[in-house]
């Protein structure tokens, strides 16, 4: 990847990490995982990313204030993993890690090809104008084999709007946020957006909880009576499968920034697609 010059100047160092006595990588490390693996929420399928990745992995996240990528990889005591981000700025909070700026509206990511064991997008391409060309990004960064996470708001995120509580804030419709000027995603669109970029889909899902669908009332009515209005919005998504969430892996056999295959489905018979496995 070329023009990086102008990119040095917006290099942060890392501030001094946690240290202490790193957990040995999962039972799953190097080895291929499936949908069984994960777990139903995308924060436990992102810990069981993080748990089972290498000594020393390399670990970019993309959108990466408030550095919540590295606190959880902190919870699960892998402290050994070396963190990345890049954002449009770096924020007021503590850097844990390299710093880049980025804006992938206008620009690739500011590394070389094939430089991280895990990349995580998580709530970005809602932001964006050119979501695929940013998700080919994260796969170009990405090493061969490694884990890309990505987790967006759905299609479901558009059905409500509570026009009425303006003054509570809240994000109970995709199109309540202003700077989302992108699209909702399926699970199936983001499956077929990760073959098209010549990975292998792990696990696609809607993250809607159970337990969160049957106690959202009072969920709700707690968040009202606390004024703790980030809880309710919290179990609104839960229940309403509000983001959908996806974990995939880049093929073995692919290097760097690989062409977007775009193809049509049809007539592929379930469970027959030969997306190879490097």
């Amino acid at each position: 990847m070329t023009g990086l010059s102008h990119l040095e100047a917006d290099v942060r160092p890392a501030a001094t990490l946690r240290t202490g006595t790193s957990q040995r990588p999962g039972p799953l490390a190097g080895k291929p995982m499936s949908i069984r693996d994960f777990p139903q929420s995308p924060a436990g399928s992102l810990s069981t990313v993080l748990s089972n990745l290498p000594l020393g992995a390399r670990v970019l996240d993309i959108g990466c204030q408030g550095w919540t990528v590295v606190h959880r990889a902190e919870s699960l005591e892998r402290m050994d993993l070396r963190h990345s981000g890049c954002d449009l700025d770096e924020g007021t909070g503590v850097i844990h890690g390299e710093f880049r700026r980025a804006d992938l509206c206008r620009e690739p990511l500011p590394w070389e090809d094939d430089q991280f064991d895990c990349v995580v997008m998580s709530h970005v391409l809602e932001h964006l104008t050119n979501p695929h060309e940013a998700f080919g990004e994260a796969v170009r960064v990405c090493r061969p084999g490694g884990t890309i996470f990505v987790e967006t708001p759905s299609d479901r995120s558009v059905r409500w709007s509570f026009p009425w509580a303006q003054h509570l804030h809240l994000i109970l419709s995709y199109w309540d946020d202003p700077t989302h000027v992108g699209r909702p995603f399926t699970p199936q669109a983001l499956y077929r957006m990760s073959i098209y970029w010549s990975c292998i889909p792990l696990v696609t899902r809607y993250d809607q909880r159970l337990i969160d669908m049957v106690l959202l009332p009072l969920l709700l009515l707690k968040a009202l009576v606390t004024r703790d209005v980030d809880s309710g919005i919290a179990a609104w998504w839960r229940a309403t499968g509000w983001c959908c969430y996806g974990v995939f892996s880049k093929r073995q056999d692919v290097s760097g920034k690989p062409p977007m295959n775009y193809f049509s489905f049809k007539g592929v018979r379930a469970r027959t697609l030969d997306i190879g496995q490097g």
